[in-house]
């Protein structure tokens, strides 16, 4: 309907403003010329003034070339405002993704959830045990009630992962030297799944690695650690990632 009366009533796309906005005038009968013509030249003025270093989008006196700048103006702002892939995701791995929820999956058939007061008893106990390098077989347990209890505890499924890559695997459990890594993976691309800040992300890419690295996957593993240290540049992580680079990473040689 609108698109209709456009075309009928402004055929001149190359009149000025004031010619332009002479039929909307008399189609809506209730507003003033004055009013319209002021309205139409600041909004152009306006645009003009944002879009003018951009040579490609120098607007012209004409509607048309107005409406077609405005659009592209509009469409720019829209895609800019569009996060990006690697914003979206730091790191992707569809094996490692299926891991963590098998996982996920068998830690609530194995542990169950406990009132919050515990949890947080159990966690904080957890998390003591990994800085002081107590038995990482202790902390895993006591983080996996404490990740059962809150699913959304970043900071727990970081420590579980840690956990886990700190354990000796059982020399009467054979399966745990693959089982063990695995599980490990699992819960750090949980917790950078549900990380909220760059800092969670960053510490949870480095427990990932870390896990990769203990799984022989070296391509994701420098992956991983690449993107925690683009995150924060930790020493730590940075020299772990320097070292997988220099003995499994790939290298630019010069055949001349």
């Amino acid at each position: 309907m609108f698109f209709a009366f456009s075309c009928r009533f402004l055929p001149d796309w190359d009149a000025p403003w004031s010619a332009l906005s002479g039929p909307l005038w008399t189609a809506i009968g209730s507003c003033h010329q004055l009013v319209i013509d002021r309205a139409l030249n600041s909004v152009r003025r306006r645009f003009r003034q944002m879009l003018g270093p951009l040579d490609f989008l120098t607007l012209q006196d004409t509607s048309m070339s107005f409406a077609r700048s405005l659009a592209l103006f509009l469409g720019l702002l829209l895609l800019g405002s569009l996060p990006t892939a690697a914003q979206q995701k730091l790191f992707s791995h569809p094996v490692v993704a299926k891991d963590a929820e098998r996982y996920e999956s068998y830690l609530k058939g194995v542990f169950k959830a406990v009132t919050p007061q515990a949890a947080r008893t159990q966690r904080e106990a957890g998390l003591k045990l990994i800085a002081d390098g107590g038995d990482a077989r202790i902390a895993a347990r006591q983080l996996a009630i404490a990740v059962i209890t809150d699913p959304k505890d970043v900071v727990a499924w970081t420590a579980l992962a840690k956990a886990l890559i700190a354990m000796t695997p059982d020399p009467a459990r054979p399966a745990e030297r693959y089982s063990i890594p695995v599980n490990a993976s699992g819960a750090a691309f949980i917790a950078l799944e549900r990380a909220g800040t760059d800092p969670q992300r960053a510490a949870a890419l480095a427990a990932l690695g870390e896990a990769l690295k203990a799984r022989s996957m070296w391509r994701p593993a420098i992956e991983a650690l690449a993107a925690s240290v683009k995150l924060v540049d930790a020493d730590d992580v940075r020299d772990t990632l320097d070292a997988l680079r220099a003995e499994h990473g790939f290298r630019v040689v010069d055949y001349k």
